[in-house]
């Protein structure tokens, strides 16, 4: 049964430490506040750690740490869903649940 396989790689994922690596990582979230964007990040560096980077020093850092960390959120929020899909299909009948990316 696919809900059965799926649980199965649910099992495998380890989301504790996913949670722990990236949860204090916020640098690509552009449309939200101020607080999770990389401003925060830009005064940290440039002006209280009075480190001047260059724009594509400063850009590496930000994107090495912050795109893995947006793309786990979303990877996490995805799994769920696709989880409940697969449970309500396993107690209402396959074909009953329709999912997609638009």
């Amino acid at each position: 049964m696919l809900l059965e396989e799926f649980e199965k790689f649910l099992q495998s994922v380890n989301l504790k430490s996913y949670r722990e690596q990236y949860r204090h990582i916020k640098l690509v979230e552009m449309d939200l506040p101020k607080e999770v964007q990389a401003i925060n990040m830009l005064y940290k560096v440039y002006w209280d750690q009075k480190k001047f980077l260059s724009f594509e020093d400063f850009y590496k850092d930000c994107f090495y740490r912050g795109l893995p960390a947006r793309i786990y959120r979303t990877w996490a929020s995805f799994i769920t869903q696709i989880h409940a899909g697969y449970v309500a299909e396993s107690v209402f009948c396959e074909g009953t649940v329709a999912m997609s990316g638009e």
